[in-house]
């Protein structure tokens, strides 16, 4: 079940092969940053049949493109048992403009797992991350209202250069990566949509188990039962915080969410 072969070198539209022996993801965790990454992969590396990489966010689809393949299998481990299989979580790959195409370029094949968590929420624990990284220095409601300035120039010239890197989108973007439907739309143009399990990010939360067996069985594994889910990082919105803002962003994500819903076919309570 594991990628075994030949390493495939490619280079911004073309692949040649070295006889070196690799292993490659089956799988990824592609976001949503902020929604359960982290503890859904802790999850799944318990799993019998899975293989960790040495880190959780290798970042080779977005911040690390420039390093090579063989760079990037550096990261995982060989699979001894065909009947394994090994996969990353990074949470940037689902908003990165540039990660479907250079994703669908190396692994056509590998299954797309994605957490959506309440955008409004997500936000707010992004924004606590900065503040924590020492990135931030605005309120809350400063840094949302800033943030097309802070970003919009940087987002279109990554989506005409695929060569162009600014870590200030990926540290700014609070609001604009929960407008999940355009992200997912974006990936569906390399990819099918069996090749994707969506996950609500709340059910994670409260029902760990569940969404546990759902996600190893759409990656073709049987049922096995953990010990303990631990839930790991993540971070809500602070009730105490300018409830006004919490309203101004209900309104702005209401028409996002209506057409995510619509086009997955799914009601997530948000």
């Amino acid at each position: 079940m594991g990628f075994t072969g030949k390493v495939p070198l490619f280079r911004e539209g073309h692949i040649v092969t070295n006889d070196n022996q690799y292993t490659l993801p089956s799988f990824l965790i592609i976001g949503a940053q902020k929604a359960g990454t982290t503890s859904l992969y802790h999850y799944l590396i318990q799993h019998p049949q899975i293989e960790p990489a040495i880190v959780k966010e290798v970042h080779y689809f977005d911040e690390q493109w420039r390093n090579g393949v063989e760079w990037y299998q550096s990261h995982f481990p060989y699979l001894k048992f065909t009947e394994s299989i090994t996969g990353e979580a990074t949470p940037y790959y689902l908003f990165h403009p540039q990660a479907p195409k250079r994703v669908y370029h190396m692994l056509p094949d590998v299954k797309l797992i994605i957490l959506l968590r309440n955008p409004i929420d997500r936000a707010y624990s992004h924004y606590q991350m900065m503040v924590r990284r020492g990135i931030e220095n605005l309120s809350f409601e400063e840094a949302v209202a800033s943030e097309l300035e802070r970003t919009e120039l940087i987002y279109l010239q990554m989506m005409a250069d695929s060569n162009y890197h600014n870590g200030d989108l990926a540290s700014y973007s609070y609001v604009r990566r929960g407008q999940y439907i355009e992200q997912i739309r974006r990936w569906l143009k390399w990819f099918s949509m069996d090749q994707m399990c969506f996950i609500n990010s709340e059910e994670l939360f409260t029902n760990p188990e569940q969404t546990y067996q759902k996600v190893t069985r759409f990656l073709g594994l049987p049922d096995v039962q953990l010990e303990q889910y631990e839930h790991l990082h993540e971070g809500g919105y602070d009730d105490k915080e300018n409830e006004a803002i919490r309203h101004t962003l209900q309104q702005h994500f209401k028409p996002y969410n209506e057409r995510l819903f619509e086009y997955l076919n799914v009601s997530y309570p948000w």
